[in-house]
């Protein structure tokens, strides 16, 4: 996923653009009162398209929240450890890798979207949104596709819940009820013997 222009994400610049022009034509046209629906759109378009710098940690086992939000969920499987987060309302569109590897799945269907990260050293993170199957998130990298750690790799649109699963010999940092950063905060940790999640 390409670099963000001006503190914005570049996804945003075509609605922020013909927002901008459809609010100036009615002001100019003497609709006000009208001009005021889309200068009031152009505003959320410009907070869910921001893209705020965020230092990554220094850290090659951490594995970082992929987005803004709330833990509300840590629970031990069978097959991994999922830990839930509850997207917050007003976070950046945008969607942070956890972990530096190789995407080795990527695909969209029911409203939700997975996509699995194989480290180089054979651990895997599971990442899963969800949102209403008529916005679903998006991907902006693909099957083989290098991401780094922190790195930006999709779009929220209407997501509003995250699942990241980690390898059951990991290390949670986090609790229910804290409050993460996504590609800063770092949320659980890989142990150097783990084992795959699968």
């Amino acid at each position: 996923m390409k670099g963000a222009s001006y503190g914005l994400a570049r996804e945003g610049w075509p609605f922020v653009i013909a927002l901008i022009a459809l609010t100036g034509w009615l002001v100019v046209g003497e609709w006000p009162v009208i001009a005021a629906v889309p200068a009031v759109l152009l505003g959320y378009a410009v907070l869910q398209f921001r893209d705020p710098p965020r230092e990554v940690p220094s850290d090659p086992l951490g594995i970082v929240s992929s987005v803004d939000g709330v833990v509300t969920d840590v629970s031990h499987r069978e097959n991994g450890i999922r830990l839930l987060l509850r997207i917050t309302l007003f976070s950046p569109y945008l969607l942070r890798s956890p972990t530096e590897g190789n995407v080795t799945e990527s695909r969209t269907e029911h409203g939700g979207h997975g996509l699995t990260i194989r480290t180089d050293e054979g651990e895997e993170v599971w990442l899963r949104l969800r949102g209403p199957r008529w916005l679903p998130p998006a991907a902006a990298v693909g099957y083989g596709e290098r991401v780094g750690q922190g790195q930006r790799c999709g779009l929220l649109r209407g997501a509003r819940v995250a699942e990241i699963w980690v390898s059951t010999g990991s290390e949670v940092l986090v609790q229910p009820g804290d409050r993460v950063r996504a590609g800063e905060s770092v949320i659980a940790r890989f142990h150097r013997n783990g084992t795959d999640r699968t």
